[in-house]
């Protein structure tokens, strides 16, 4: 839901500023000590890349993250875009199902699954479980 400002300077009102009501902030409540966190928006993971790598894989759990290594570089957005079409495959989803909420320009990273089931969640746990 959006709301909006109208000025009337003339004859036509004109759209100036766009305002969003406040919604409960999720990033409060995210516990980096957790491999994933459940919230309202989806399910948050938390991951550690290396770009450069010989070959795009999921290689197992390092310090409640998963590690994911891509063979791109981060020049143009290059690796978040492999590592978005790496665990779009890994997970089963739609890449647009994929967002990078925070760590853009980082090695750690938290990623948004916008649509997951019960499997990613046992994914997860089982990888974590073989550390």
């Amino acid at each position: 839901m959006h709301y909006y400002i109208y000025l009337v300077n003339s004859d036509t009102p004109q759209r100036q500023k766009k305002l969003t009501p406040n919604k409960p902030n999720d990033s409060k409540n995210i516990d980096q000590t957790k491999l994933y966190n459940i919230t309202t928006q989806g399910l948050l993971i938390n991951i550690q890349v290396q770009t450069g790598a010989s070959a795009n894989a999921v290689e197992g759990i390092i310090n409640n993250r998963l590690k994911v290594k891509v063979n791109a570089l981060p020049n143009d957005n290059e690796a978040n875009k492999a590592i978005i079409t790496l665990l779009a495959k890994y997970f089963k989803l739609a890449k647009a199902d994929i967002i990078i909420k925070y760590g853009h320009k980082n090695k750690l990273k938290t990623i948004l699954l916008t649509k997951f089931s019960q499997s990613v969640t046992d994914n997860l746990d089982l990888l974590q479980s073989n550390g």
